[in-house]
């Protein structure tokens, strides 16, 4: 059981650093900002020959998309977690055979001399 405890503990710890290790290196927010940015230059013309004009509206719907893409898109770390958290539970409750086999024969004086 104890065997288990720490392959499962390590199991969670091991998923989570990946998750953290693939969300550093391919993190996904750029493409998202700059793939709604397309989309709302190519949705209204220019006002002017400097600017562009946008509603309130259009920046708010396109700000509110990017925002909940980056949020679907962050890795689940309540997972991983759980793994841990029964790791941790099951070599808390398993026994350490030696341990307890010392302290028994101490407990029944075999180590008298």
């Amino acid at each position: 059981m104890r065997k288990l405890g720490f392959f499962v503990l390590f199991f969670g710890f091991f998923w989570l650093a990946m998750d953290q290790i693939d969300t550093l290196v391919t993190s996904n927010s750029w493409p998202l900002v700059t793939e709604n940015l397309d989309a709302l230059s190519k949705t209204r013309p220019a006002c002017n020959s400097t600017q562009a004009c946008y509603s309130a509206e259009e920046i708010e719907k396109y700000t509110h998309k990017v925002i909940r893409s980056a949020y679907e898109d962050k890795p689940l770390y309540i997972i991983p977690g759980a793994f841990m958290l029964f790791g941790g539970i099951l070599l808390a409750l398993s026994s350490r055979k030696m341990k307890s086999n010392v302290i028994a024969k101490e407990m029944a004086g075999g180590n008298r001399g």
